[in-house]
C-alpha cells in the first residue's frame, strides 16, 4: 500500500477535492482524471456535462472509482468503545 498526504491551508480545499473524489458532493466546474482517463467529463460552471449521455463511459468509470474511494471525515462521529479497526470495519459496513 501506499501512504498519501493532502496539505494545505484552512480553505484551500482539501475537503471539497476528498468530497469531490469521493462522490460525497458534485463539482461545478473541471473534470476528474485519473491515470489520464477522465472520470467525469468537462463540468461547466452550470453543473450540466458536455458528455450528457446517460451511461456514458466517464460515468460508468466515475461510479466504478467511486465505488472504491471512501474516507473518514477529522470531525466524524467515533464509537469510543471501539477500536481503530473495528471503528474502521464498522464504517466500511455501513457504506455498503
Amino acid at each position: 500500500g501506499k501512504v498519501l498526504a493532502l496539505i494545505g491551508p484552512s480553505g484551500s480545499g482539501k475537503t471539497s477535492l476528498l468530497n469531490a473524489l469521493s462522490g460525497r458532493t458534485s463539482i461545478d466546474s473541471g473534470v476528474i482524471s485519473v491515470n489520464g482517463r477522465s472520470l467525469t467529463g468537462t463540468v461547466g460552471t452550470t453543473g450540466a456535462t458536455d458528455d450528457s449521455t446517460k451511461g456514458s463511459s466517464s460515468q460508468v468509470l466515475m461510479k466504478r472509482f467511486v465505488s472504491k474511494v471512501a474516507y473518514v471525515q477529522q470531525e466524524d462521529i467515533f464509537f469510543t468503545h471501539l477500536t481503530v479497526r473495528d471503528q474502521l470495519a464498522y464504517t466500511a459496513f455501513l457504506r455498503l
